[in-house]
């Protein structure tokens, strides 16, 4: 991608050439060095982060872009990103591992009570896991469905009829 930075049109592998990470501020928080620039495209400008950090003793570097005003301080653009990553991470993990995206259903009531099922589910995993340790995650699944399927059936004996009789 090619910015405009202080009139002179730049790659971000240049623009981070010249700020490599001893010119970056350290977020020790993060064990980041970050150097947020003014910069414009065609489209209009923003502001770019060029974010160093270590990889395997290494610096390495990856960009952000915010169009944020100048009044978001750096770290709570970075805090910022980092818990996106993270919900992103969660929901990748969801849909792949839970089903999260097979609810083929169109009102909101239904979509909002697939993802319940789902996070539910979640916390079945997580405590069959917690219960024996070292556990796969599918062997774990497998041990939820198994203790969920044993709840629901035998909770239902347990209840008795629904109508009491007249």
């Amino acid at each position: 991608m090619t910015v405009q930075f202080e009139g002179e049109s730049l790659t971000l592998g240049a623009l981070s050439r010249q700020f490599p990470p001893e010119r970056c501020h350290l977020y020790a928080e993060f064990g980041w060095r970050v150097r947020r620039l003014p910069v414009a495209r065609e489209v209009g400008g923003f502001d770019v982060l060029i974010v160093w950090r270590k990889v395997h003793g290494e610096w390495t570097r990856f960009f952000l872009f915010s169009t944020f005003g100048g009044d978001v301080t750096v770290r709570s653009l970075l805090r910022a990103w980092k818990a996106r990553w993270g919900i992103e991470v969660i929901h990748r993990f969801f849909k792949q591992n839970l089903g999260l995206g097979r609810c083929h259903c169109r009102t909101i009531q239904a979509q909002e009570n697939w993802v319940w099922c789902v996070v539910e589910a979640f916390h079945a995993v997580l405590g069959v896991r917690r219960e024996v340790p070292g556990m796969t995650w599918r062997a774990a699944q497998r041990q939820a469905a198994q203790n969920a399927e044993k709840y629901v059936l035998t909770d239902l004996e347990q209840d008795g009829p629904l109508l009491d009789a007249a």
